[in-house]
Formats: structure tokens, sequence, C-alpha cells
């Protein structure tokens, strides 16, 4: 799939080779400061985290400037053919609901493959991510469900899981794709910028193979991925939507001043600092944006961001960062109360 492996084999990096790999991600008209065999020790990391088809299309620009040759061709070939057949089930899904009149919003990586990369097999993932409204969920279910999909297992144990925003997997009739419902576009708080029913309203149309999809407008998909880097406490899922953020920086520059004035409000202020942050150490001039979050807990997430580590930190090095980086002290309460819920009262899987 060309979407990373949740445990790749971790290797080191030589000395350097991290920042100037970043600067060839994010500021590709700089000349490389790293060898070769240095950068694709870089660009094999960054691979094995987003997968190789999204790395060789975030390195292009750099390749088509310096004649870098980066990747094996032969390793992206497979992971396009792996995301055709993720984007044939996921479209086939959307057709259906389509020819029943059901409405969705597509959300993350399949608008992101469609609307912020030359060719969707770049991005698409195996999961389609679908906001539907309350009242068409029954109807959806059931019609996917005749044409075979099937609900599959939640990703985590339900105790330590927050997700409410969307319901268990569906799993395609090979298994191999999965279609995420969601009744909201991600966890709380981002309902208080994005409500289902606002969303729906605001939300643009885009042609794709025969179908008139919608999806969130530039600004509010990058509220979403500020959510979902915060939810996720900025782990290892996070270089992928590190560079989802900058291509949407790049090709559609939200104001600057509204989007922050958006996030503070909505208690969110604190993960767009860190994406903001995390960006500019990294390469990426970001005029007007907020600046990175002072302290060493900031600096030991760049420093593993920039080296492309794998491992998260755990126990009460991963709740330091989630109270300084990842959220609003009040929504990082209110989320370990949950899992607390949960972890004394465990509920079934979703």
């Amino acid at each position: 799939m060309s979407s990373a492996s949740s445990r790749p084999e971790a290797t080191t990096l030589a000395p350097g080779s991290g920042l100037a790999g970043w600067r060839l991600l994010l500021d590709p008209a700089t000349p490389p400061a790293a060898s070769l065999p240095d950068l694709r020790g870089f660009a094999q990391r960054l691979a094995q985290l987003v997968g190789p088809a999204q790395a060789a299309a975030a390195l292009a620009p750099a390749r088509a400037a310096w004649g870098l040759e980066l990747l094996p061709p032969e390793q992206v070939a497979q992971a396009r053919l792996l995301a055709k057949r993720a984007r044939h089930h996921q479209l086939a899904a959307l057709r259906l609901l389509a020819a029943d009149n059901i409405e969705g919003v597509v959300l993350k990586g399949f608008d992101f493959a469609h609307r912020l990369y030359d060719d969707p097999l770049d991005r698409i993932g195996e999961d389609l991510d679908l906001l539907l409204r309350p009242a068409d969920w029954p109807a959806a279910l059931a019609l996917l469900q005749r044409a075979g999909w099937r609900v599959g297992q939640s990703r985590l144990p339900a105790w330590g899981s927050i997700t409410r925003a969307s319901a268990a997997p569906l799993l395609s009739p090979d298994g191999a794709t999965q279609l995420d419902l969601h009744r909201a576009a991600d966890e709380w708080p981002l309902e208080r910028a994005l409500p289902t029913a606002a969303l729906f309203a605001s939300a643009e149309t885009f042609a794709c193979e025969g179908l008139l999809l919608r999806a969130p407008r530039p600004a509010d998909s990058l509220l979403l991925l500020v959510s979902n880097l915060g939810k996720d406490k900025f782990g290892p899922f996070a270089v992928r939507k590190l560079i989802d953020a900058a291509r949407l920086l790049q090709r559609h520059a939200p104001d600057p001043a509204a989007l922050t004035a958006r996030a503070r409000a909505s208690q969110l202020g604190r993960p767009l600092d860190t994406l903001c942050g995390l960006l500019r150490r990294l390469g990426r001039p970001l005029p007007g944006w907020p600046e990175a979050p002072a302290g060493p807990t900031f600096e030991r997430l760049l420093a593993d961001l920039r080296e492309l580590r794998f491992t998260a930190p755990g126990g009460l090095a991963l709740l330091r960062r989630e109270f300084a980086l990842a959220a609003d002290w009040r929504v990082a309460l209110g989320r370990n109360a949950h899992r607390l819920r949960g972890l004394l009262r465990p509920g079934p899987r979703r």
C-alpha cells in the first residue's frame, strides 16, 4: 500500500542529513546540503513512514532542480499499483452511495490526493474518510454491507480510544481497503470550529472519475490537519501530515490571522503553533503564522521529526507532549478523563 508501515525498521541517519532532507522537501530551490548517499538514506526512511509514492512526489521538485534520483523507480511503481487498487475500491463505494443520492464530504487523504497532488496515486492511502449527515448513516451502512463491505474491528482497544467522531471501519470485500464513516470531521474540539452541518454547507465540489465529490475548503482542511496532529500528539504519522500541510499552505495560502483566530477560539491554538513551529524550523518560511512554542518538549519533538525517528515517547513524556504541544489543557484533561473512564469500565470494540 502507498501508506506507511505501522512499525518500520529504524536506522540511524547520517549527522545533518535529516535537516538537509527536510530542506529538500520544504525548500527545494536551496542546494542540497548532504551527500547523495546520505540523502538517499533520508529518502528511504521517509518512504518507510509515508510510503514510497508520497515520498517520491514530495521529493520530485528537488529531483527536477538538482537531478537527484533518491528512490528506486520500481519501489515507487509498486506502491502506485497498490494505491490504484485502493482507489478503485474507494471510488466504487462513493459511486454506490451517489447512485442512492447519499451525499458525503471526503476528508484528509482522499481529498488531499485529488486536490493537492498532481497524480492522486501519489497520496492515496488504504483508507477513505467520509463525513455523512447523521440521517444518512442507516441507509449508507445497509447499502455498503449489501455490496460486500463488512464491519471491521477498531484498531485501538475500547479503553484506550477517544474516538467518537467515526464508527468502526468498514472493510472492502477483499479486505484490502478501509472506509471510515464519520459523524464529525474529527474529535472534539474541532466540532467547535467545524460543525458537521456547517462543513456540509461550505464544502467545495470537485470532479473525479465521472463523480462530483465534495471536500472541505482549504482553510477548513488545514484546521482538520491541526486537529488530527494534536489528537495523535504529533506521533509517527505527523510526517505525512506535515508534508500535506506544507503543500496546502503553498497551493492555497489561507489567511494566517483569520485561521489563527479560528484555531484559538476553538481550543486548537496549541497544535497550530506546534505545526507552524515545526515547519519553520525544518525549513519552510511561514511569515505571519504563529511562532514555535518554547521549551525542551518542543525541541525533543523537533529532533525526533528532523531525524525521522519512529518511536513516540511513553508515559509521562507523552503526557507532557500532549499538554505542552498537542492540546489546550482543557482538551487534554477531557481526553484523558475519557480514557480513564474507559479503563475503569471497558466498553465493546466499535
